[in-house]
Order: structure tokens, then C-alpha cells, then sequence
């Protein structure tokens, strides 16, 4: 614990639990803040409402942190399944939601030992990880501007037990705990203990490896960084043609290593139909999911967006000389409307209205224009067209800046359009 508090002025916060290894972890840092003056500490409660005895967990840590002089935050979220998404990994997510909203600029003390190491590291090899995955946790992380640390993941569980009954602590168990349906406590119950009787030094040495794994990763992943360089533009699209001219064992890694910059962590049978789909085939215009985000091709190049700026003007509005017009579920608002012709109909058109730009000699159908200045096939979707009948006079694309025809010039019109 010590090489942890000996750093400059910050925040801790224990992610408490209420069992032994986050009530040891807060006791023991109880112990040494007189000497570490410089910080402030305080403990985080996530109530995630699975238990019956929730409540009375909540109840414990406040007493605790009453009896240690703690500042207690308490959080209860709502867990909702997700499809193909066990319920532990959805409570995981929501903890660290926690954590990302209180603990921001701050450090995160974690509780894990060296014995959730070893099942992390068996659960990893059940699931054919790599490297990475293989790494298991490590003890510091910086997330979405989180410090996290794990003071005591080279700490045995027998040796937190130890101190606990050495203090006189208290503590709560959670039943879920000792469900061998789950796999971390199939492996707890069943399985460790079988392993440790034979091999004692198995913890320890399967902490190692993942030791060895996590520099292996590293390694590649600064190779990887470097060949991202020239494979991806400064809005972090993907050079498809750049890939391709990688070796084939490296493509697959590249891919991975550019989802990762999107908080993405893709299975192998994901990332192989992303191959598929979107890298290998020039047909089509296909989109691949996952966790809030979509892949897109356009112009050879991968893209990953966010599913909430998939958006779409699908209506058309009749404007006769209001001031403002704005469409349902659609994150552009126009103000300040003038024009000397009425009434325009503003919103969505056909593709195949035709088009003349201020400086341009020919008239074209829109979704010519679209291919002339590469606009990508979801932006289209998302194209404020000003209209009077067939006649077009003016479009924005995605909110942004106006393309006018002469007689939208000779209308007088304007409008100042922004993003909401």
C-alpha cells in the first residue's frame, strides 16, 4: 500500500464492496493516511439491487465508514440484461459507470488479489484469449479518466484473511459467492483448490505469465500504433487499400488495435465477420454493430460512428415565414429564416431533384452532386433541402454549411442552421 500513497496530492477512493478484501483495503488505508496527509480519501458503494440483503450491505458500509470517518458515496443503478450479455458483466459496467461520473481526475483502489488473478487468467484461457486478454488485470489503468489501482494483487487471499482476523474486522458475504453455476465461482470452489494442492506456487506463477503477456502486448501494441500512422487519416478513419497491402498476419491485429481507440474489444469470430463483410468484399454497402458503435465503408475506407449520429431528416416541414423549424429526433435546428418566396418546404427530397450550385454550369440530380463531393451515403440521409415544388434552392449537409443556388441568391434567402 505504501508505494501507492507515495505520490503527489490526489484522491483516493475504495471501491467498497463491504466484503473482506475491500474492508481490509479500506482499514489498511485507514491505517496510513495520518502519514499521507496530502490526499483525500474517500469510498464509493455501488448498490446493484441483486440481493436480497443489498440493503443491508449499504446499511454495513456506512457504519463502517462512520466508524473509520470515511466520506461514503452511495450509488444504486438499475441493471438492465442485454441480450448475450451475462448479468455479471452488466453489473461491471454499471460499477465503473460509477466510478467514471464520481472519480473523475482521481485514483480508484480496487480490491483484487492474487487469487482473482489466477482466475481471471483461467477464465481468459476458457474463453481462447491472446496476449491481451491473457494479461489479466493489471495494477494501474487510466480509463475515461479513472486512475485505477490494485494495491494487493500480489497478495494471496489467505494473506487479506489473515490481516482481517488479526484487526478484529467485519465484513458482509455475498451469497451469489458461492453459486458454482457462475464460472469465477466454479473455479473459486472447484477448481483452484484443486490445482493449488497440487501445484502451491500456481497463483504465482500463472501471475507471472500474465506479467510476461502484458509486456508481449505492449510491445505490439507500439508496432501496431506505428503502422496505424500510415493506414489512418486525422478523423480516424481506416485506409481499406492500406490494409490490404499488410501482410495478412498483421491484419487482423491492425484492425483490432484501431477499434481499441473506440473503446471496442471485439471477439474473433466478430472480427473475422468484419473482415468479411466490410474489408474483403467491394459489393454493397453492409454496417456491423457493436456496443454503441457502427463500421461503415465508404470511398475505401472503414469508419466507426457512434449509433446515436446515425441520424435522419425524414420529414418535410411548410415553411410560410416562421422563425425557427426543427424536426423530431433530429439534432439540427434552423433560426433566423428569411426569404422572400413562400411557402418552402425544408426537411428531407428525393435524390433525384436536380440541382444547380451557385458556380456551377450544370444542373444534376442530388444524388450526383452527393458522389461528386464524396459525401457518405449516411450523411445524405442527413441533408436539410430547401425546396419550392421540384425546384431546389439551397441544402445543408449534417448541419453544416449552406450549398445555394442563384435563385435562392436571388430570393434573398438565409437561415442560420446549428447542432443541438
Amino acid at each position: 500500500m505504501l508505494p501507492v500513497l507515495e505520490q503527489p496530492a490526489t484522491h483516493f477512493y475504495v471501491a467498497l464492496s463491504g466484503g473482506i478484501d475491500s474492508v481490509v483495503l479500506l482499514h489498511s488505508l485507514c491505517a496510513l493516511r495520518a502519514s499521507f496527509p496530502q490526499h483525500q480519501y474517500s469510498a464509493i458503494h455501488v448498490h446493484h439491487g441483486l440481493s436480497a440483503n443489498a440493503d443491508s450491505w449499504q446499511r454495513f458500509v456506512e457504519q463502517l465508514c462512520g466508524e473509520l470517518d470515511i466520506r461514503l458515496l452511495v450509488e444504486r443503478v438499475n441493471l438492465l440484461k442485454q441480450t448475450r450479455t451475462s448479468l455479471e458483466a452488466v453489473a461491471r459496467e454499471a460499477r465503473y459507470g460509477v466510478f467514471v461520473k464520481h472519480a473523475q481526475g482521481a485514483c480508484v483502489l480496487l480490491a483484487q488479489h492474487l487469487d482473482d488473478q489466477l482466475e481471471t487468467i483461467l477464465l481468459q484461457l476458457k474463453r481462447g484469449a491472446g496476449p491481451a486478454g491473457l494479461a489479466a488485470m493489471p495494477v494501474r489503468r487510466e480509463d475515461n479518466g479513472v486512475t485505477y489501482l490494485r494495491p494487493y494483487l500480489a497478495l494471496s487471499r489467505a494473506q487479506i484473511e489473515h490481516y482481517a482476523y488479526a484487526h478484529d474486522l467485519r465484513w458482509v458475504e455475498d451469497e451469489s459467492n458461492q453459486d458454482v453455476r457462475f464460472d469465477r465461482n466454479f473455479l473459486r470452489h472447484e477448481i483452484i483448490p484443486r490445482l493449488a494442492e497440487r501445484w502451491p506456487q500456481m497463483a504465482d506463477n500463472a501471475a507471472r505469465s500474465a506479467q510476461l503477456c502484458a509486456q508481449h502486448q505492449a510491445l505490439l501494441d507500439e508496432v501496431l500504433q506505428e503502422k496505424l500512422v500510415g493506414l489512418q487519416s486525422q478523423d480516424k478513419t481506416l485506409s481499406i487499400n492500406g490494409l490490404h497491402a499488410q501482410p495478412e498476419r498483421w491484419q487482423s491485429a491492425l484492425l483490432r488495435s484501431w477499434l481499441a481507440q473506440f473503446g471496442l474489444n471485439p471477439s474473433a469470430a466478430w472480427l473475422l465477420n468484419l473482415q468479411n463483410q466490410l474489408v474483403s468484399r467491394q459489393d454493397g454497402m453492409p454496417e456491423i454493430k457493436l456496443d454503441g458503435r457502427v463500421i461503415r465503408r465508404f470511398n475505401q475506407r472503414l469508419f466507426c460512428l457512434l449509433s446515436s449520429d446515425l441520424w435522419q431528416i425524414n420529414q418535410t416541414i411548410k415553411w410560410q415565414g416562421e422563425h425557427a423549424v426543427s424536426w423530431d429526433a433530429v439534432p439540427v435546428l434552423l433560426t433566423n429564416i428569411r426569404c422572400n418566396q413562400q411557402p418552402l418546404e425544408i426537411g428531407n427530397a428525393p435524390f433525384s431533384l436536380r440541382f444547380t450550385p451557385v458556380g456551377e454550369l450544370q444542373s444534376k440530380p442530388l444524388n450526383q452532386w452527393f458522389k461528386q463531393w464524396q459525401i457518405a451515403p449516411w450523411l445524405r440521409q442527413q441533408t436539410v433541402v430547401v425546396r419550392a415544388g421540384e425546384s431546389v434552392i439551397a441544402l445543408a449537409i449534417a448541419g453544416e454549411k449552406w450549398r445555394l443556388s442563384q435563385q435562392a441568391l436571388d430570393w434573398q434567402f438565409k437561415a442560420d442552421i446549428s447542432r443541438q
